[in-house]
Formats: C-alpha cells, sequence, structure tokens
C-alpha cells in the first residue's frame, strides 16, 4: 500500500482536529479549576459564617452573665455590699481574663484559617501550573507528533 503524501488540505484538516481536541481538553481543565476554586471559596464562607456564630454566642453568653451579676449585687443588703464588691471585682476579673482568652483563641483561629487558606491559594497556584505544563507539554506532544508523521 502505497503512502498518501501529506497536501496542505490532508495537513489543515490534521491541525484543525488536534486544535479543536485542545481547545476541548483545556475547556474541560478550566472548568475543573473553576469548580475548585469555587468549593474552596464555599468552604470558606462556612467558616466565616460558623466563626460569626461563635463569637456572637460567646459574647451574648458573657453579656447574660454580667446581667445576672448586676441584678444579684443590686438585691443584696446593704450590710454585704463591701463584700459583694469585692466579689464582683474578682468576677469581673475573671471576665477579662476568660473574655481575653476567648479573643485569643478567636484570633488563633483566625490566623490558622488564614494560613490554611494560603496554603490552598499556594496548592492551587502549583496546582495551575502544573496543570498548564501538561497542556503545553500535552501540546508539545501533540506537535512533535505532527512533525514525527510528517517525516
Amino acid at each position: 500500500m502505497p503512502r498518501q503524501s501529506w497536501t496542505d488540505e490532508r495537513l489543515d484538516d490534521r491541525f484543525d482536529r488536534l486544535e479543536a481536541e485542545m481547545d476541548l481538553r483545556f475547556a474541560r481543565v478550566e472548568g475543573e479549576v473553576k469548580a475548585g476554586f469555587a468549593q474552596v471559596n464555599g468552604e470558606i464562607r462556612e467558616l466565616r459564617a460558623e466563626i460569626k456564630g461563635v463569637d456572637s454566642s460567646l459574647r451574648a453568653e458573657i453579656k447574660g452573665v454580667d446581667s445576672s451579676l448586676r441584678a444579684e449585687i443590686k438585691e443584696v443588703d446593704s450590710g454585704l455590699r463591701t463584700e459583694i464588691k469585692k466579689v464582683d471585682s474578682g468576677l469581673r476579673t475573671e471576665i477579662k481574663k476568660v473574655d481575653s482568652g476567648l479573643r485569643a483563641e478567636i484570633k488563633e483561629g483566625n490566623a490558622e484559617l488564614r494560613a490554611e487558606i494560603a496554603t490552598l491559594s499556594t496548592q492551587f497556584a502549583a496546582l495551575n501550573q502544573t496543570l498548564i505544563r501538561v497542556a503545553f507539554g500535552f501540546a508539545a506532544a501533540l506537535v512533535a507528533g505532527v512533525l514525527f508523521n510528517l517525516l
């Protein structure tokens, strides 16, 4: 069976098929990357909502404790006011310690989340670069295959 010579028309057809296949694959990869970023953004939103919920419930709980302490102080006998003021002062110090501890924990949690987000961003950037390299490698392989077939 004689080998067919490569005509401009055959080369154009071959190039058009390869170009269409590459376009399809690039579109698929782009869709997967966008879906991945959308998923990460959704998870970040969920985490932010959870943090806001924890923060507001902690603040409400602290305000509730403060309110109940104030109500108890008003009901106490005038002879116990000095003692109650000492207890109140101690409780306020404890509340401030708890509040500052909770704030520190929340800040630490925020820092950890930011670090995780930065890590995810770095990983997605690396993935994006890898996908680009793979796409270019694939394109180079296709071009090399075309050239090989030409020779």
